[in-house]
């Protein structure tokens, strides 16, 4: 007896349900699961990076612009992030259904964009149109490893399996004050609703 297909997992990792609650605007009268799926939906799209051909050629494409971030004045880090170089690596194609039945939420497509959005907004994800056949209206998404680690920094994690990012690059005090603000009120109101049930 049983399946002879994998069966799907999917993992909800603690410190991007923190991230996702201290970054993403949400509606106060959204379900703390709306946090959990898109947190789900960043974790599921970092695992299928470690997946792709050229992932060893991604890793170094974002270690050599945390090299460049590193050589700039904070200035200089603003300008620099403004114009950034093209990215080649680490581009990946999942379509909104795709990601439904990985996650096996069965969410409908504008529901699924939705939380792609959330992660766009933030700018831990990046998303292009394919390079190659301007016909294909299929979006590829990269995860943005700097930024992600940058806002997981503020909330005192790091990214599981990269290093930490050098002084340079790592948000500034500023920043920092607000996501903690942010990430405190959270946290508070999180801990209310605790107490209610």
């Amino acid at each position: 007896g049983g399946y002879d297909r994998r069966l799907k997992r999917v993992v909800i990792r603690e410190e991007f349900v923190l991230l996702v609650k201290a970054y993403c605007r949400e509606p106060s009268k959204k379900k703390v699961s709306q946090a959990a799926f898109t947190a789900l939906l960043l974790a599921q799209l970092l695992y299928w990076e470690t997946k792709c051909r050229d992932y060893d050629a991604f890793r170094m494409e974002e270690q050599k612009r945390i090299e460049r971030l590193n050589r700039l004045s904070p200035e200089g880090t603003r300008a620099a992030e403004a114009q950034a170089p093209v990215l080649t690596y680490g581009w990946i194609y999942k379509s909104a259904q795709d990601l439904s039945e990985e996650t096996m939420f069965d969410l409908s497509e504008t529901t699924i964009m939705r939380h792609l959005h959330r992660l766009l907004s933030i700018g831990v994800l990046e998303k292009r149109n394919n390079p190659n056949y301007s016909w294909d209206r299929c979006l590829q998404y990269r995860v943005n490893t700097i930024r992600l680690r940058q806002l997981l920094f503020t909330l005192g994690f790091n990214l599981e399996g990269w290093p930490i990012l050098p002084e340079q690059c790592r948000l500034n005090e500023d920043a920092s004050s607000k996501i903690g603000n942010a990430s405190s009120k959270f946290r508070n109101a999180a801990s209310k609703l605790e107490d209610r049930t």
